[in-house]
């Protein structure tokens, strides 16, 4: 039975997080229901990990539950890195670009440290065409000590977006030096 099922999902995550997931992604990849990943969703300060795990391994949940999953989290935790990434794709999808950086820049606020928002604030702004904002952006977290290929990869677009081939091709000559033959990083 569902509910029984549900009952006993939510208890094993209550003793042991990620004791549950897998009975939780098969019951809702059959039965994709929000009010069914509530259920099984733990109380207090696991709810929010669970919640973000059933997105992160349930691989073939339907995308309108998996956005409903992210807010969710974001009602809880309107900064969580990896919700905002989720949502900020979505919202980009749909060109909903300011939307997209408002939220990005809320995040970083809370998560300064975290490479990913940043790239990822720098690629709304080159789509929604402005990359003199994106440079700046990009400034701002390597003035933050963060330097990885990925934002060197940034710092490559960017460069591509203002028409300095030399610049990016010096980038990613640089960038290739980095990975160190491994193309993957490229």
């Amino acid at each position: 039975n569902i509910d029984q099922a549900l009952l006993e999902i939510r208890h094993a995550e209550q003793r042991r997080a990620g004791s549950g997931y897998e009975v939780a992604c098969r019951l809702l990849t059959r039965f994709p229901r929000m009010d069914y990943v509530e259920r099984a969703a733990p109380s207090g300060d696991e709810r929010v990990p669970f919640l973000n795990r059933t997105i992160a391994t349930c691989g073939r949940l339907p995308a309108e539950l998996r956005t409903e999953i992210d807010a969710a989290i974001l009602q809880n935790e309107p900064t969580h890195a990896a919700a905002v990434l989720r949502e900020v794709q979505r919202l980009a999808a749909r060109e909903r670009l300011a939307d997209a950086s408002t939220l990005l820049e809320r995040s970083l606020e809370r998560n300064e440290d975290d490479v990913d928002l940043w790239v990822a604030l720098v690629r709304v702004h080159l789509q929604n065409g402005s990359p003199e904002q994106a440079r700046l952006v990009w400034k701002r977290a390597v003035s933050r000590g963060l330097n990885n290929a990925t934002l060197s990869e940034a710092q490559a677009r960017i460069e591509a977006g203002l028409g300095e081939p030399d610049a990016m091709r010096a980038t990613l000559t640089r960038l290739r030096g980095q990975a160190r033959g491994d193309t993957s990083l490229v």
